[in-house]
């Protein structure tokens, strides 16, 4: 067995629980879909300050 949990460990705190725990509670997916709708409406606001 190769040691995996060294390089997780290692890994940033903000990347491995999402790769590792796919969001299974409505409040994981609450998030993914606010953090969804945050980007994009940065990127509309982004778009019309360019525009």
């Amino acid at each position: 067995m190769k040691p995996s949990p060294d390089k997780r460990l290692a890994a940033p705190p903000s990347v491995v629980p999402q790769r590792l725990n796919p969001p299974k509670s409505k409040k994981s997916l609450l998030g993914l879909l606010l953090r969804f709708a945050i980007a994009l409406y940065g990127l509309s606001v982004l778009g019309s300050l360019i525009w």
